[in-house]
């Protein structure tokens, strides 16, 4: 639920189809800021992508993703690591 001061995480796959839980890719979290009505709301977004390269393209999905407007202010993008999905979600 997006609200003054809250975030909210989700997790986007690229639109590319993962099939092997032991198949490898660059893991990222995106977090944005934009005001809606007057209030400030930020949203994160899970990223995973098969070579370790962040284009505008992969910020303008990861904010469709978050569900904020194309004019959000992409706050902080972290890198966190090279790994298969399983690792992602048991770490």
């Amino acid at each position: 639920m997006l609200g003054s001061g809250s975030s909210e995480a989700r997790f986007l796959r690229s639109g590319i189809k993962q099939d092997e839980s032991m198949s490898r890719n660059h893991y990222y979290v995106f977090t944005f800021f934009e005001v809606r009505n007057g209030q400030a709301l930020y949203a994160n977004a899970y990223h995973w992508l098969p070579e370790q390269k962040v284009t505008k393209q992969v910020i303008t999905a990861a904010k469709r993703n978050a569900t904020v407007s194309n004019t959000a202010t992409v706050m902080n993008c972290s890198y966190l690591g090279y790994m298969t999905a399983e690792e992602f979600e048991r770490s």
